[in-house]
């Protein structure tokens, strides 16, 4: 995004970020409140801009629509967001008057999605992935998807080995590696199999080597699942891991780092027949406690 538009939203709005297939049939005042907003101005996807009492005042779904009107300009190109969505939030403003800027308060920074570990002892690992339709040819591959896999301080130990010792080897426990079904989409989540929609999954870990107090892992697995979107078509995707590697401080008890690299490939219902060619893609779930050393 854009330095500009961020400070525009943090000094005069309260952003909030709402994923579209969960909001629309949410049974609560934020999905009643969201459904009386996009009545009176209709996108699909974009920002909205709403006063609190739920009055609709501007919207923008870069190069389709302004205020539930429909445009045609070149979404492709960043500029029209920045330009679009910027100008959708000015006249949101001018619309509802005079709003006194909120003071920026800076605190203690949490850690990011792929590195640190949360106050309670959960970390979040970074989840991408992109279509490879061509392998590693550039001119094959798609726009990654950035997301992210909660773990809890005891789920991230079930990364660890029982036993510090070269040669150990232990199984990842299912609960566990279910969440690992977010490598399982390369476009938005109305295609992502669900943790509970996960089919087939195993994990497994081995201590490869131990050195310097470091015991050195190495992963393998396989995960699968289907989702039927809010089309009602299906979406089958499944993805084994190519390389998997970790870190785990023997001394205390730690896990350092892991990383997944995978492969995949996925199809729906709707656009691929069971003879056609899957849609080819690669993933990556990586985290690490700290600066490399």
């Amino acid at each position: 995004m854009n330095d500009e538009v961020i400070r525009l939203v943090n000094r005069n709005f309260v952003p909030v970020a709402l994923l579209d297939t969960e909001i629309w049939n949410a049974k609560d005042a934020a999905g009643e409140f969201f459904r009386a907003v996009n009545r009176q101005m209709f996108i699909n996807q974009g920002v909205h801009v709403a006063s609190p009492d739920g009055k609709a005042l501007a919207s923008s779904m870069p190069g389709r629509s302004q205020d539930g009107r429909e445009i045609d300009t070149d979404e492709s190109k960043s500029e029209v967001w920045i330009n679009e969505v910027r100008a959708a939030l000015e006249r949101g403003l001018k619309k509802f008057g005079d709003v006194k800027p909120r003071e920026v308060k800076t605190g203690a920074a949490v850690p990011s999605d792929a590195r640190g570990v949360q106050p309670d002892g959960s970390v979040s690992l970074g989840s991408y992935t992109r279509t490879m339709l061509q392998g590693l040819n550039p001119d094959g591959q798609g726009s990654p998807t950035i997301d992210h896999v909660t773990l809890t301080a005891k789920e991230l130990l079930a990364l660890a080995p029982p036993k510090a010792a070269a040669g150990t080897q232990w199984n990842v426990p299912e609960a566990v590696a279910r969440k690992f079904s977010a490598v399982l989409s390369t476009s938005c989540n109305d295609s992502l199999p669900r943790p509970e929609e996960v089919n087939d999954v195993r994990f497994t870990g081995k201590v490869e080597t131990v050195a310097d107090g470091i015991a050195y892992l190495s992963y393998e697995g396989r995960i699968a699942g289907d989702h039927q979107s809010v089309h009602k078509f299906v979406w089958s995707s499944s993805a084994r891991v190519r390389a998997g590697v970790g870190a785990f401080d023997v001394k205390s008890g730690t896990m350092l780092s892991m990383t997944l690299v995978f492969e995949g490939e996925r199809r729906n219902s709707k656009y691929f027949a069971p003879t056609d060619r899957p849609e080819k893609f690669g993933a990556v779930l990586e985290w690490r406690r700290g600066e490399i050393r």
